[in-house]
């Protein structure tokens, strides 16, 4: 019954005196290998896609379009209530008076020429 004991002992022992250069080298390790499985599959699923199996690719667009539905009915409100929002916005800034889009899009389009005056200003 010793010997059991023992040897959980020393393979304890081992463990603790690990460096950290065979720790790193243990992570560079397993990270080779993660990354050398995530290429595998890539090249499988290609593959597939190639023979004319689209089972997987089903599945994935199955998957998000059940997640767009999920975000559609958590956040709902706050999608309409923005959406509805930003049309009254856009829709008073038409019928009212354009000139702030067209100062925000000058803005937009000449902010680095406005940064740069600016700076020569405050200097």
């Amino acid at each position: 019954m010793a010997e059991p004991e023992n040897d959980k002992q020393v393979a304890e022992e081992a463990t603790e005196k690990k460096t950290g250069k065979q720790t790193v080298e243990d992570v560079k390790k397993t990270a080779q290998e993660s990354a050398k499985s995530a290429l595998d599959s890539t090249k499988q699923a290609y593959d597939d896609a190639k023979k004319g199996n689209w089972h997987k690719l089903v599945e994935t667009i199955l998957c998000v379009i059940i997640f767009l539905i999920a975000l559609r009915v958590i956040f709902g409100s706050i999608f309409n209530d923005t959406f509805t929002y930003l049309g009254e916005l856009l829709m008073a800034a038409v019928t009212k008076s354009p000139w702030p889009i067209v100062f925000t899009g000058f803005v937009i389009c000449y902010r680095e020429e406005i940064r740069n005056l600016l700076n020569r200003l405050f200097r």
